[in-house]
Order: structure tokens, then sequence, then C-alpha cells
């Protein structure tokens, strides 16, 4: 039975946490959840740390993006007031987007790594982008296709995958090198 720290390294998802620059969003999410991914643990020992993962980052996932949603006008109004009274240089540091982005990071991830369904990933993913964007003064497109990488990363990392597929993968990878 491993904690939730455990359980999201032996994934590897923590390296494309770090190349994302969420560490803080990380360390923040890992405190919060803890408690509740051990606790549900020893519940449920009928269920691997992975579906427990899936479980507690689809209930995340929810709050977070309910969260975003409930604070839409405020957090846009805070934005303009920043942007408004200190100019560029001075960013307001949304951590309800944030978190949001952290969450659909790992939750696309893990749905790669379990080798599940990629449009259902992809529509999260693009869910997740079309509430943001507007936000971040991004594309939803671009926001979804970053999302998306890491479902390809999950699904590059994935046990299951089958080795003669990623022999094949691996050849065209290097023939266009």
């Amino acid at each position: 039975m491993a904690n939730l720290l455990q359980t999201l390294e032996h994934i590897g998802v923590t390296a494309r946490i770090e190349s994302l620059s969420l560490n803080s969003e990380f360390t923040l999410f890992c405190e919060q959840n803890s408690r509740f991914f051990t606790r549900i643990t020893t519940n449920d020992q009928s269920a691997s740390d992975l579906q427990r993962l899936l479980g507690l980052l689809t209930k995340s996932h929810i709050e977070a993006l309910t969260s975003v949603e409930q604070n839409m006008g405020s957090l846009q109004a805070m934005e303009e007031t920043f942007l408004e009274h200190l100019g560029d240089e001075h960013k307001f540091q949304n951590h309800s987007v944030g978190n949001l982005l952290l969450i659909t990071h790992l939750w696309v991830y893990l749905q790669g790594y379990l080798q599940m369904d990629f449009s259902l990933a992809n529509d999260y993913a693009e869910q997740t982008a079309q509430r943001v964007a507007p936000l971040l003064n991004q594309q939803p497109d671009r926001l979804r296709t970053e999302l998306m990488k890491s479902f390809y990363l999950g699904d590059e990392s994935s046990p299951t995958k089958n080795l003669s597929s990623q022999g094949i993968l691996a050849r065209i990878k290097q023939f266009f090198s």
C-alpha cells in the first residue's frame, strides 16, 4: 500500500510536473490529498492504488473545475485590476487556475498511463482549456494541446503498452529524427 506521492512517483508523473513549473501546486495538492488517499486506501482493499488515484483525480478535477467556474467573474475582475493598475510585469497569481491545470495534467497523464480512451481525455482537456484560456490570455487549442502532451507521456510510460508497438513507434521516431 503506497501513499499518494509514492503512487504518483511510481507512474513517473513527477518529472512531467517539474517540466511544467507546477511544483508549488503539486506540493500543495499532495499535502491536501494525502490523508484522503490514505483513508480510501485503508478502507478499500479491493481497488488498486491506480484505481484509487483515478478516483481521487476525477473527484479533484470536478471540484477544481467547479471552483473556477463559480469564481470566473471575480477571477477575471482581479486579473483586469492587476493589469490596469500594475501593468503586464505584475501578474495576478491565480491559484485556482494553477490547481485546475495541475489536476488536469495529472488526470490525463494517468488516463494515458492506464491506456484509457484518448477521446475522453481530449474532451476533458478541451473543457479545462476552454475555462482557463480567458484567464490566461491564451488560445484554448494551445492549452488543450499542452494538456494532451501529458496524456501521450503517460501513454509512453505505461507498462501495459504492447512491447511490439513500442518498438515500431521507436523505429518511426528514429527514422524521422
